[in-house]
């Protein structure tokens, strides 16, 4: 069933309301053509960055109000305010999710 939520038209929005980590490599594949997809090293990229790289953002200050704010969200799940990067937990199949508020999203592929 999830994957046929994903394969649709509508596969971005209605990720927002599935379970991220039964997401396959197949449903990230997916996702990837229709969302921004940005390449990050898991530890190192800064999240700020991340929001300005995938279009979340438009400048590194506003990245940083966003997460301030609580208003981005990793896999369906709040980042925490001290969390400054992309940590082992985030990641689903060599991906994650990233969404500001309730209808921006990007896919982050994990690089080395």
């Amino acid at each position: 069933m999830l994957n046929v939520l994903i394969r649709s038209s509508e596969s971005a929005k209605s990720c927002l309301a599935c379970d991220y980590h039964q997401l396959t490599a197949v449903d990230f594949e997916a996702l990837k053509i229709e969302l921004p997809v940005v390449e990050v090293k898991l530890n190192e990229t800064p999240l700020h960055e991340v929001l300005v790289s995938a279009g979340l953002a438009s400048s590194n200050g506003e990245a940083r109000r966003f997460l301030e704010g609580n208003a981005i969200y990793i896999n369906g799940q709040q980042i925490p305010l001290e969390q400054t990067t992309l940590q082992d937990v985030d990641v689903i199949n060599g991906h994650a999710v990233i969404r500001r508020g309730k209808n921006t999203s990007a896919v982050i592929d994990l690089i080395q």
